[in-house]
């Protein structure tokens, strides 16, 4: 005897329509779990800031003794303490694409504590915007404002002894 007939089981027309719809709802409901559960948890969090008059000059934020740029580091995980990083600046927009160098020269490792914010400026992070220290732009550019438009002023937070990256590339824009 069959398990099927000691179960009364009814078949309708709508059943077919009803399973694939199930099945439809199930496949989503793996993949929208496999997305969160591979998604990457950065420890630091990075707020880069702009503080008014805006220079389109980089040369500027390695010369200036006025605060110009705030970034604000926080080590989320408490438990960590003495964490080395480094940063990696970019500025993108109007066709210009400039970032800093993998190692930056005469930049010191950033020690982090958790759960303690850390604020920098742009007096703290000068080697950053040193020529030396900057791919994708020409020394006739760097002395020069950046032209006009739209850019993204962007700061990623990196462990100084393995590379790997820590936060979420952040940017604020401005023109």
């Amino acid at each position: 005897m069959k398990i099927r007939n000691l179960i009364p089981f009814k078949t309708s027309i709508l059943s077919a329509p009803i399973n694939k719809l199930l099945g439809f709802a199930l496949i989503l409901l793996v993949l929208l779990t496999s997305s969160v559960a591979s998604a990457q948890l950065f420890p630091v969090q990075v707020s880069p800031q702009l503080t008014p008059p805006y220079s389109l000059k980089l040369s500027d934020y390695s010369t200036s003794t006025t605060e110009k740029l705030l970034v604000n580091l926080l080590l989320t995980d408490v438990n960590e303490s003495d964490l080395q990083v480094r940063l990696r600046f970019s500025i993108s927009g109007n066709s210009v694409n400039i970032q800093s160098k993998d190692f930056v020269q005469n930049a010191a490792p950033i020690q982090l504590t958790g759960g303690i914010p850390l604020r920098l400026s742009n007096l703290d992070l000068q080697p950053y915007f040193d020529l030396q220290n900057l791919d994708g732009i020409t020394p006739s550019e760097y002395s020069k404002p950046l032209p006009d438009g739209l850019y993204q002023f962007c700061f990623e937070v990196f462990d100084w002894t393995t590379g790997r990256p820590l936060s979420e590339k952040n940017a604020i824009l401005f023109t």
